[in-house]
């Protein structure tokens, strides 16, 4: 599929037709750049599709063209996230799969260590001996009965690629493994067991029949013909030339819902549309895989984090590296060798990030107050460690064999996942908060690890004792001024929270601009940080509100007095409202807090009483205070 003139075309040269029961699949979007993709989603919207789906990896091959917006977009939206290598067997616990793993995340020396501790890391002087050493090692492989078509090199430059094809092919002829007859196609001379690899789109006409295989005619008894499409870059095999005619046929490599099919091409059609296909540059090699690689490291400009990740991940069993100390213009010295300083010089290239940024990337604070404005409040919602497990957790703890407890939390279940995945419990939902909601670290992992505890689960995060700060009480939340994460949450979704306004109020406008009930967050966090019944929380909170003149949206409505009606009056200023009595105290807005708060206390502290059996209620007692037992099973 591809994106023209503000449409989408079938590779065979079709209109898509698209309409709202259309559900676009982009898959490795991390190689579409900016503009590409500003296109396709205006022809989504033109067509009303039912949904855009974006599949692909920012840390692999980047885009071509300028812009890098699929690693904006990861960021800023929710996305399901393929943690398990399995094209590796990292389930199985390869060793590939872990040298992977370690170049995902930047560490290229102890990746380059690995390598050479499994001998698969050669170092010679030039590019061109890592080249011959490569085909070495590919040839001995097919001379083992290894398959050409799962045996690839690999390299980052077009000038290295080509070389490797012109040396594989010869290695080819020398076992023996080509035809004897020969056609020449513009600069290349193809035969029966030579691999090949589209370098342009083929497009054939051949007449269409009906299921018995009869010719379909059209009214003036022509034959009736269709397009058939070769895309670019598909691999085949010669299995046939004619000298005579001057054609030779391919087979193609199956790949995907793609079948493998014969494609017959004349010696003209051939120099344009054919080339080698034992060795590719890793661009070319991206979203396909392979039994086993042999990569040619040349440390160009495009070569880094995100290339050598690409080259390592593409075989299944088996990654072989080449370096060559001419291309890092590595030099010994007194402390190191040859080999390992050019192993020293190879782990700094490939480490060297180059993934694409966008321009949104560099946008002003009130550009991207716009934007989260308009991509963001249908998606956030208030940090809610207490809700409940989603689906997809759900189905993950299922999978591994765990047993989620009744009424655990989305919290709970992300500390079993943390354990299951072998990672510290509490680092996912600590990692939700400072990512999606600019919760500062060390804040984040007290709240999880508060409430890991709560459960009787055991955080890996968070300090070990209580914090030396108190946690502030109600009252003084309520009241207090607003934080800085209120304030980073506000620039996100476009809203204002002035410096001057209250905790709550700041809240109370953080959920409107969210498209959630005012206080749905100031009742979330009386819950989790007090233990409150919902209900209550929610009765504190709209009192509250109510007291500083804003309509709740949580809680029960507001009760009006019984008895007479009284008599209108007419609305005065609030300066005036006062009377002439100007030295009144002025109410107390909190007063309905505090005695709720107080009235909560107490009744909490008799359900202690009658909990332990303790005598507390009608007097003193010499013995301690029972400790209130955690909110659920113990693990």
């Amino acid at each position: 599929m591809r994106c023209e003139s503000g449409s989408l075309w079938a590779p065979d040269g079709r209109p898509l037709s698209l309409d709202r029961k259309t559900i676009l699949l982009i898959d490795e979007g991390g190689t579409v750049d900016s503009r590409t993709f500003a296109r396709l989603i205006d022809v989504a919207e033109r067509s009303g599709v039912a949904a855009l789906r974006t599949v692909g990896d920012p840390k692999q091959t980047q885009p071509v063209g300028a812009g890098g917006i699929f690693a904006h977009l990861a960021r800023q939206l929710p996305t399901a996230v393929l943690s398990t290598n399995y094209r590796q067997g990292q389930h199985q616990g390869a060793a590939e799969a872990s040298a992977s793993a370690l170049l995902r995340d930047g560490e290229a020396g102890k990746y380059l260590m690995v390598k050479d501790h499994a001998g698969l890391l050669q170092v010679d002087d030039t590019v061109d001996l890592s080249a011959a050493r490569a085909v070495e090692d590919w040839a001995g492989a097919i001379a083992a009965g290894g398959s050409p078509r799962e045996h690839v090199l690999l390299s980052d430059l077009n000038d290295v690629a080509d070389n490797l094809n012109a040396q594989a092919r010869a290695a080819m002829e020398q076992m023996g493994r080509l035809g004897t007859a020969r056609v020449q196609c513009g600069q290349l001379e193809y035969a029966a067991g030579d691999r090949v690899s589209f370098v342009a789109k083929h497009v054939a006409s051949r007449p269409r029949v009906d299921r018995e295989g009869n010719p379909l005619l059209r009214k003036d008894g022509t034959l009736r013909t269709g397009r058939v499409v070769t895309p670019k870059r598909t691999r085949g095999e010669v299995v046939g030339v004619d000298p005579d005619a001057g054609g030779i046929t391919v087979r193609t490599d199956g790949q995907g819902r793609l079948p493998s099919r014969l494609v017959t091409l004349t010696a003209a059609e051939a120099g344009n549309v054919l080339g080698r296909g034992y060795a590719m540059t890793t661009t070319t090699a991206q979203a396909r895989g392979w039994d086993a690689t042999y990569g040619v490291l040349c440390a160009s400009r495009v070569s880094g984090l995100e290339q050598a990740y690409t080259m390592q991940t593409r075989a299944r069993t088996e990654t072989r590296v080449y370096a060559n100390s001419e291309s890092v213009d590595a030099q010994p010295d007194a402390s190191r060798d040859l080999r390992t300083a050019t192993v020293d010089a190879y782990a700094e290239a490939l480490g060297h990030v180059t993934e694409k940024c966008t321009t949104l990337d560099y946008a002003t604070p009130e550009a991207k107050a716009q934007l989260a404005a308009r991509m963001t409040p249908h998606v956030l919602r208030a940090p809610r460690l207490d809700g409940p497990p989603t689906d997809r957790q759900r189905s993950y703890i299922d999978r591994v064999g765990l047993v989620l407890p009744e009424g655990a939390t989305w919290l709970v279940a992300s500390g079993l996942i943390d354990r299951a995945e072998q990672k510290p419990t509490g680092s996912q939902a600590t990692e939700w908060l400072v990512e999606s909601y600019g919760v500062e670290r060390a804040d984040a992992e007290r709240r999880v690890a508060r409430g890991l505890r709560a459960w009787g689960l055991q955080p890996d995060v968070g300090p070990p004792a209580a914090p030396t700060t108190p946690m502030p009480t109600p009252e003084q939340r309520l009241a207090g001024r607003t934080t800085a994460e209120q304030r980073a949450l506000a620039d996100r979704v476009g809203t204002d929270v002035d410096a001057s306004r209250t905790w709550l109020v700041a809240s109370s406008r953080l959920d409107q601009a969210m498209h959630q009930p005012a206080g749905t967050q100031a009742s979330a966090w009386l819950v989790e940080e007090h233990g409150l019944d919902r209900p209550e929380a929610e009765r504190i909170v709209a009192t509250a509100l109510r007291q500083r003149g804003v309509n709740p949206g949580v809680g029960a409505p507001a009760q009006t007095s019984a008895g007479p009606a009284p008599a209108p009056t007419t609305p005065q200023p609030a300066s005036v409202a006062a009377s002439s009595d100007s030295t009144a105290a002025p109410a107390d807005p909190l007063a309905a807090v505090r005695q709720a708060l107080k009235e909560n206390e107490q009744l909490r502290r008799r359900a202690v009483v009658r909990r332990h059996g303790d005598d507390r209620a009608t007097g003193p007692s010499p013995a301690p205070t029972p400790t209130p037992q955690p909110r659920g099973p113990q693990f």
